[in-house]
């Protein structure tokens, strides 16, 4: 497969990852224990909020969550991951930035440094790396083994499976899952009774 139609076959990926991306990330929102009356109107802005940030286009609302180091690094490198956005985890709390690498084929270890290199120069909280291909098992036992770890720092690794009815829309191998929060593990952990 050539570089191009890997990366128009990529491009297609974005949308209905960020959407099923976007409905995953509500396992890790804290919901509110007492119901509220009243509501101020920012309270109803999207969390979590995610676009599309390959091409380098981004919006004000997500650039006024980067701090001056990553605005530097934005102007000098032009390097951006596929999606990018931030969450408010509790109604109290800060916003958490989300970076995301989207591949086409299954992950190599290049893959995992580009996520984690993402995810260190952004900050973010939550870094991912999604392939509808998956990673193969000879790939993560080198991971989790004692020289394998710093590859992948905190890079959440999923498989994209789509709106496929039979299976779960994301799936986490087991031995990945140390680095994913415990309240997405919840998902995973209901996805493998199915």
């Amino acid at each position: 497969m050539s570089k191009d139609s890997s990366e128009s076959g990529e491009k297609a990926l974005y949308e209905p990852i960020k959407n099923s991306l976007s409905r995953l990330l509500g396992y890790y929102i804290e919901k509110d224990k007492k119901p509220r009356f009243q509501r101020r109107p920012f309270e109803f802005e999207d969390n979590p909020h995610l676009e599309i940030t390959a091409s380098g286009e981004i919006s004000e609302r997500l650039k006024r969550e980067f701090d001056n180091e990553t605005f530097l690094i934005l102007g000098s490198e032009g390097k951006f991951p596929d999606i990018m956005g931030f969450i408010k985890r509790k109604e109290s709390g800060d916003r958490e930035l989300i970076t995301v690498e989207v591949k086409n084929q299954p992950i190599e270890l290049m893959h995992i440094f580009q996520a984690q290199l993402y995810q260190v120069i952004f900050h973010s909280t939550l870094g991912f790396l999604i392939s509808p291909k998956g990673i193969t098992e000879r790939r993560v036992r080198f991971i989790t083994s004692p020289t394998g770890k710093f590859i992948r720092g905190r890079v959440i690794i999923l498989q994209f499976n789509g709106n496929v009815y039979d299976k779960p829309t994301f799936e986490c191998n087991p031995r990945l899952r140390d680095v994913v929060p415990k309240s997405l593990r919840k998902y995973f952990e209901l996805s493998d009774k199915k």
